[in-house]
């Protein structure tokens, strides 16, 4: 009976989770990284090659943007990880037994099958955090309604739609995390056989997160540090020290530099290259400093801004960092490694993308100390603090799931999209309210305009600055992609 009653929580959520998924399907295919990705697992469907239709590859972004050429052979190849193309192998082979046909792009069915795949890969991730939240949290009331705000308070619900590579990193981030905890928490008895599979799933899901984005080898000296903590911790004795280093350390390490080794070997000519040596974007000066101030008050990219169960954990922060305080400097660790790498990068903001997206793995772990004050709301019973901050808390929530729907409403790059383009024209108002105006407030304010483009607050200077011509094709873009829904299920316009 009590694991009956122990999964109808979890029951009650995939079936939610299922239910808002399907009907906020996708109506368009998000492009840019994912195409490269979805390419790749067209090829191996089709050929059983990883190698990319040279045609498709020098006609899609600029030369190495997307694909790089294999100087051995003379074949283009995603730059991306193998395992993207692998994961988009199982929605694409879907599509070609049901139509018999692979196109490259603008295939209906394709659509519809890549949503549902992802509405199946989201359910996976529900899962995950559920069994995670249990490490942290005893009442399943709360743990449901953690998993449920991070999913649709905040811009990870874009991601969880997008058909992007931030869902699978989010799998197998919470895999890995979800395995250290399991690791962590057998009490290992000289770290013999039996509690070493954890480890070695933990081992997985790094190989696969390398597999994905190169730089994921980040995570490697991280994770071997903390294997060291928990067993100087342990007090593990001298003769399982060998065995554990070998075991537990060395030949994970061995085995997923060898992999990514061969795989770089197979599709860029050398097991030195990583896909990204071929193009650059172009250099943005910035500091340190520039890129916390942006992640913490950005309104685009604030980690604040964009997942606000964040600002509900640093309610139980202090709660969390007591009872669990290795993994909260894990946590830390791994947030300041990302954010050391993100800041040599150009890209850095990830740009045209929605919200602070290099970190879209990580948020849903970080701000687990918000289980704390959601515990202490549900089991305080019918009293009058409880029952104010739970009041306050769903009013939020729903506020926050408002804002999220108007992002989802529209085109994934609606923001970057729908700017006017006036190059050489520093300082103008459209300017600064796309750069400076939230995604769900740029969407809100074009979708109640209704084709009265007056009304928006940057048109009476995009008026004097553009020519007739040039703004009437703006007028006539604009239209259309305000026309064009992001819900399969609920078209704008005929």
């Amino acid at each position: 009976m009590a694991a009956r009653r122990d999964g109808r929580p979890l029951f009650t959520l995939i079936c939610a989770v299922a239910a808002i998924g399907f009907l906020t399907l996708p109506a368009l295919e998000y492009s840019g990284d994912p195409i490269a990705s979805r390419e790749e697992g067209r090829s191996i469907v089709l050929h059983g090659s990883l190698s990319i239709d040279s045609e498709i590859a020098r006609h899609f972004g600029e030369p190495g943007q997307y694909y790089v050429s294999n100087p051995q052979n003379g074949r283009y190849y995603s730059k991306y990880g193998l395992f993207n193309g692998l994961l988009n192998c199982i929605p694409l082979g879907i599509e070609y037994l049901v139509t018999g046909a692979l196109l490259n792009q603008g295939s209906p069915a394709r659509i519809l099958i890549l949503g549902i795949f992802f509405v199946l890969l989201s359910l996976v991730i529900a899962y995950l955090l559920y069994e995670i939240t249990g490490f942290y949290a005893s009442n399943r009331a709360a743990r449901v309604t953690y998993v449920l705000i991070c999913f649709y308070t905040t811009y990870l619900w874009n991601y969880l739609r997008a058909t992007s590579a931030e869902s699978t990193l989010l799998v197998c981030f919470l895999l890995l995390w979800l395995f250290f905890l399991r690791f962590k928490s057998s009490r290992p008895d000289g770290f013999n056989v039996r509690p070493l599979w954890n480890l070695y799933g933990a081992w997985c899901a790094i190989a696969i997160l390398t597999q994905t984005r190169i730089y994921f080898l980040l995570l490697i000296p991280v994770f071997v540090g903390s294997i060291i903590v928990i067993a100087l911790k342990e007090r593990v004795p001298r003769p399982a020290w060998f065995s554990l280093a070998a075991r537990g350390i060395i030949v994970p390490t061995i085995l997923i530099v060898l992999a990514l080794g061969i795989v770089n070997h197979v599709k860029f000519g050398s097991p030195l290259l990583s896909g990204y040596h071929q193009w650059r974007d172009a250099a943005h000066p910035h500091t340190i400093w520039t890129v916390v101030y942006d992640y913490l008050v950005n309104v685009q990219c604030s980690v604040f801004v964009c997942f606000p169960p964040l600002l509900l954990a640093v309610a139980g922060l202090r709660r969390f960092f007591q009872a669990h305080r290795g993994e909260a400097i894990l946590l830390l660790v791994i947030c300041a490694v990302f954010l050391t790498l993100i800041q040599h990068q150009n890209n850095w903001r990830g740009e045209w993308a929605y919200g602070p997206r290099y970190f879209a793995f990580v948020l849903p772990v970080l701000a687990l100390p918000a289980l704390h004050p959601l515990e202490w709301m549900y089991s305080r019973g019918l009293r009058l603090p409880s029952i104010a901050a739970l009041m306050f808390t769903v009013v939020a929530c729903a506020f926050m799931v408002f804002v999220q729907m108007e992002v989802n409403q529209l085109d994934f790059f609606f923001r970057y999209r729908a700017q006017p383009s006036m190059p050489g024209i520093p300082g103008n108002a459209s300017n600064d309210y796309f750069n400076g105006t939230s995604f769900a407030r740029i969407n809100w304010d074009h979708l109640q305009a209704k084709g009265h483009w007056e009304r928006l607050p940057y048109y009476r200077d995009l008026e004097r600055r553009l020519p007739p011509a040039e703004l009437t094709d703006w007028k006539i873009r604009l239209t259309s992609l305000v026309c064009r829904s992001n819900l399969f299920w609920f078209p704008k316009c005929s």
